[in-house]
């Protein structure tokens, strides 16, 4: 019932932000019933819709490594952490490691 009820809200998604909300919605679901590959599926559309969502790109994480993806997982992981520390630290996303590690020793 809940993944019918989900999959009307993707076809009746106006806008990415929608559909992106409902196949995350749907790979939560699939995550916690035991289907990792049909999580990571259902990440991946909605990734598509929303490229751009750590917190997608953190599903995806956890669905990979479930399905034993442990080097696509990491990936994704440090994906996200280099974008929220760019974020902490006031950095453009696109900055390397390295430069967000000078630019804190600059400013104290």
């Amino acid at each position: 019932m809940a993944r019918a009820t989900l999959e009307r809200a993707v076809d009746a998604a106006t806008s990415p932000a929608e559909t992106a909300q409902a196949h995350a919605a749907l790979a939560d679901l699939a995550f916690t019933t035991g289907d990792p590959a049909e999580a990571l599926r259902q990440t991946r559309m909605a990734r598509a819709a929303d490229p751009d969502g750590p917190d997608l790109l953190a599903a995806q994480a956890t669905a990979e490594a479930a399905l034993g993806g442990t080097p696509a997982a990491l990936a994704d992981c440090t994906l996200v952490v280099d974008g929220a520390a760019a974020l902490v630290d006031g950095a453009a996303p696109d900055r390397s490691p390295g430069d967000r590690r000078r630019s804190r020793t600059r400013h104290p």
